[in-house]
């Protein structure tokens, strides 16, 4: 899968179905290969075959397409790219009891500086995150009864996907998405298309150095696993004190 949506199959299949050969010629690579790659993805549920073609499955039409509004394309690429690496390199991390991104990428400022050299790479990580988010949001805003709160800060926010679910359900909330400024250009964005829009709001920020925006509800999602003890325990002590009383 990782090396199908790599190599551009799933886009290249989404104007219509195409033999193995034809598919080789449009990502430059072997026809033999092509095919025994097609048929692994095949195997998998992720394409189908009939009368030589490869076509998509309605799941990878939705999820493996980078133009579709679901598409997990961005954090498939971030798995392929980065997480293999690390997982290459597990023995050390129990020897060490440390993480790998410096063994394997050689970062060694702050994360995120490093992490996102340019723009697109930002954009490619955050939207398939938001991929994700368009599938978790939801069932995370219909799994609590939020209606005692009038105002949300998804801190780390990224596309703002669990905001607009939160205040789509919940029609007296106002949200607020609190990222990095190049975060919340990619946020208002999507942003724009939520029904909720007029009561969401995108202030940018750092969490650990920055106030936060004043709330009765602050939420982190897949935020607190980046970090270490000490950092969690900032995270949430601020998020305490910045409440309001009661």
């Amino acid at each position: 899968m990782f090396a199908a949506l790599k190599l551009g199959i799933f886009d290249l299949l989404q104007a219509s179905p195409l033999t193995a050969p034809a598919i080789a010629a449009g990502i430059s690579a072997d026809p033999s290969a092509t095919a025994r790659l097609c048929y692994a993805c095949v195997s998998l549920g992720l394409l189908q075959e009939a009368g030589g073609e490869f076509s998509l499955t309605p799941l990878s039409a939705q999820y493996l397409c980078r133009s579709s509004d679901t598409s997990m394309a961005g954090y498939i690429l971030y798995s392929n790219d980065v997480l293999m690496d690390l997982w290459s390199h597990l023995e050390d991390a129990v020897r060490e009891g440390t993480h790998r991104w410096n063994q394997s990428f050689g970062f060694s400022g702050p994360l995120f500086d490093s992490f996102f050299p340019t723009d697109e790479a930002m954009r490619t990580f955050i939207m398939g995150m938001h991929g994700f988010g368009t599938l978790s949001s939801p069932a995370v805003a219909q799994a609590f009864d939020l209606s005692a709160f009038h105002t949300v800060v998804d801190l780390g926010g990224a596309t703002g996907h669990l905001t607009v679910a939160l205040c789509e359900r919940y029609t007296q909330l106002h949200g607020v998405v609190f990222d990095f400024p190049r975060v919340l250009r990619v946020a208002e964005e999507q942003i724009a298309h939520s029904r909720a829009r007029e009561r969401i709001q995108c202030v940018s920020g750092d969490f650990f150095r920055d106030d936060f925006p004043p709330a009765d509800l602050y939420v982190m999602g897949r935020i607190l696993h980046d970090w270490d003890e000490a950092k969690v325990s900032q995270l949430i002590e601020k998020s305490f004190q910045s409440l309001p009383s009661g």
